[in-house]
């Protein structure tokens, strides 16, 4: 019944072996930013265990829609008033770089978001490392019937959902290990430039439990008019990094936006250049960017462009 998704599912899985590690960083933040809630900001951790790679979210809650295409990865759309990246298409396979398995703990929302059936990794799981379309169509097949027996029996239905979607990357090979710790590694780095550009996260975080306990996050602080120009306008966007051991710090980031040119959907500039400015004692510097940093961000980086322009 499911052979079609099954199919396609391993086509883009075979694609995955020349994925940069850290790509599938930004499809998780991707996913984690088109769920936030209308009035509250997303908060993201991931989580690197021995044999699990953890990525958690206090975003909305499951549909029966956007769970069934997780499980088929297939597009959805949550929301209607922000420009959605994407949301479980097939960039999001390359999220099994760290695990082709996955335990996934989460609420689903039934009764138009009167009550919610909240689940637990524990006993649900969703696989990919079938090696063929038979054996993954019947995985896609028994995991889309369990998830419809949720909510059927109205006493196991609650008020209120989990406070965090989570999702654990069984790791069953080295090479899931290793691409974890390469991404825990670069991804940092770019998440300033991420947060100024996505309003809708509050902060992102990476643990380390394989090294040490170290724990290194980023937080939104503050966006504030820095200048004026004709038709343009410069924000000054503050970022507090944290990281185990050492000072916490502010980051500034300047950003030019458009006053003219704005997104019908949100009124938002429709593009934004974030400038080669650092805060020094007599004033603002312009430095270059580093080679490794993308030149392009649609609303996340895109990595192919660190030597564009």
């Amino acid at each position: 019944m499911w052979e079609g998704y099954a199919n396609d599912i391993l086509t883009g899985l075979q694609k995955n072996p020349g994925v940069q590690p850290d790509r599938p960083i930004w499809e998780l933040v991707q996913n984690a930013r088109d769920v936030a809630y209308e009035n509250k900001k997303t908060k993201i951790v991931f989580i690197r265990k021995q044999d699990h790679f953890v990525f958690q979210h206090n975003g909305q809650p499951f549909t029966r829609t956007t769970l069934q295409s997780l499980i088929l990865q297939t597009s959805s759309k949550v929301r209607e008033d922000i420009i959605q990246v994407g949301q479980y298409g097939t960039g999001f396979l390359t999220t099994h770089k760290f695990g082709l398995d996955f335990r996934l703990s989460g609420s689903l929302s039934l009764l138009g978001g009167l009550k919610f059936y909240n689940f637990s990794g524990r006993d649900f799981i969703i696989k990919r490392s079938a090696q063929d379309k038979v054996k993954l169509s019947d995985d896609l097949d028994a995991t889309i019937a369990k998830t419809q027996q949720w909510g059927l029996d109205l006493n196991f239905l609650e008020d209120n959902p989990r406070r965090e979607t989570i999702f654990e990357y069984q790791h069953n090979f080295n090479a899931e290990r290793e691409n974890t710790k390469i991404a825990i590694k670069e991804a940092p780095k770019l998440v300033p430039y991420v947060l100024a550009l996505n309003k809708h996260i509050e902060s992102i975080s990476f643990i380390d439990e394989v090294e040490g306990a170290k724990e290194e996050s980023f937080t939104f602080q503050n966006e504030e008019i820095y200048d004026n120009l004709e038709n343009l306008r410069v924000y000054e966007t503050t970022i507090l990094h944290s990281q185990s051991g050492q000072k916490d710090k502010i980051i500034s980031l300047f950003l030019l936006k458009s006053l003219r040119c704005l997104e019908e959907k949100t009124g938002e500039s429709k593009f934004t250049i974030i400038l080669p400015f650092k805060k020094i004692s007599e004033g603002l510097k312009v430095f270059n960017f580093d080679n490794s940093i993308p030149r392009l961000y649609l609303y996340l980086p895109l990595l192919g462009s660190k030597d564009w322009g």
